[in-house]
């Protein structure tokens, strides 16, 4: 009975860490604030795309510089290089985040359920 709620714990722990992620527009200014950084893509005056990491980027004065990658359409992404982009130029920013609430309605009340189920079943015999 124990193995059984150990296993349903651990797996539930594993499935929040998958979790669902929403992403959302933010202007340079929310970016220079943000007190911690999140994955990124960013498009360019030209209509280029990049996509940063977080901690693999940083803004310096007017400047966004890091290790990212370029992403042309019809392609695969190249390697991660080191790329500086005026802040002036980007045109459109935008982050890949935790919806918390998200993952606690589409992964946390299932699992809940089964777990609550699995303890009625062991507990009523």
């Amino acid at each position: 009975m124990k193995r059984k709620v150990v296993s349903c714990v651990l797996v539930s722990s594993l499935l929040f860490s998958i979790g669902c992620y929403s992403t959302r527009t933010v202007t340079k200014e929310e970016l220079k604030a943000r007190n911690e950084q999140v994955d990124i893509t960013v498009w360019t005056k030209d209509s280029l795309e990049y996509r940063f990491s977080k901690k693999h980027y940083r803004i310096q004065g007017d400047t966004l510089t890091g290790f990212g990658v370029q992403v042309r359409s019809n392609t695969s992404p190249r390697d991660s290089v080191v790329i500086f982009i005026a802040l002036a130029d980007v045109t459109s920013l935008k982050t890949e985040e935790l919806d918390l609430g998200g993952t606690i309605i589409v992964i946390g009340l299932p699992v809940g359920l089964v777990v609550v189920l699995l303890i009625a079943i062991t507990t009523g015999k």
